[in-house]
């Protein structure tokens, strides 16, 4: 019979055997090299003796570490450090998506407004972009501070935590607001994607990419989950 044929139907057989009728992979495997030995019209013996071989050159390279790989499995998840990993990586990845240890200095909202928009005697005319600006930067500087308060207390060994979430999630949705204005201000100029005389394309795609930050290190509704149950103790049903 055709050597690919053989190969192919083996890995058919592999993947329907572990995936639909949840047969161990290990068995799987030797299952697998059983029919490929028999369709190639090897003994019963040579088989066993090909299976025993490649298994045994397989662990002599990398046997000790599968051994003690899974003596540091089994001990990680009896004693809980599996959860305590994931969770102490996740809580470190919201925290850097929150803001915390951010060291990107970014130019002022209504700095940029004033470069941009029409000013007279030092105000900006257009009431509604400068509402919004004004509320936009009061509340960043809340969060600036919030954040500053929280990386004290972590100096002294007290773990976000929960909290992470908050500020993974209010620091997207800051950031969001952010482009949101700087697209107002840039007007039809700020749409341009590609580099030309007026723009460099760089703050529509910027703006695109806020966006994403709803998603990354848990969506924003995983983030209002954990703080509705873990911060604000509110009832799951």
């Amino acid at each position: 019979m055709n050597l690919l044929i053989i190969i192919l139907g083996a890995l058919i057989f592999i993947v329907i055997a572990i995936a639909k009728f949840k047969i161990h992979p290990f068995i799987t495997l030797i299952l697998a090299a059983i029919m490929v030995g028999f369709l190639m019209d090897l003994e019963g013996v040579v088989i066993l003796d090909k299976i025993s071989e490649g298994f045994g050159k397989t662990l002599s390279s990398i046997g000790i570490i599968i051994g003690f790989g899974a003596i540091i499995g089994t001990f990680l998840e009896k004693s809980g450090g599996t959860a305590t990993i994931a969770k102490y990586l996740l809580t470190h990845e919201r925290q850097m998506i929150g803001g915390i240890g951010e060291t990107d200095v970014k130019k002022e909202v209504h700095s940029v407004a004033i470069d941009n928009l029409p000013i007279n005697n030092g105000v900006i005319t257009d009431g509604i972009l400068r509402n919004q600006i004004t509320d936009f930067e009061m509340n960043e500087e809340i969060f600036d501070l919030t954040i500053q308060r929280v990386t004290d207390e972590a100096k002294t060994g007290n773990n976000s935590g929960a909290l992470s979430s908050f500020f993974k999630f209010y620091a997207t949705e800051l950031n969001i607001s952010r482009h949101e204005l700087l697209m107002a201000i840039g007007g039809s100029e700020a749409l341009f994607w590609g580099e030309n005389e007026k723009s460099d394309g760089d703050l529509a795609r910027k703006f695109c990419r806020s966006k994403g930050n709803s998603i990354e290190g848990g969506t924003s509704e995983i983030q209002l989950n954990i703080i509705s149950k873990l911060i604000l103790g509110l009832p799951t049903k």
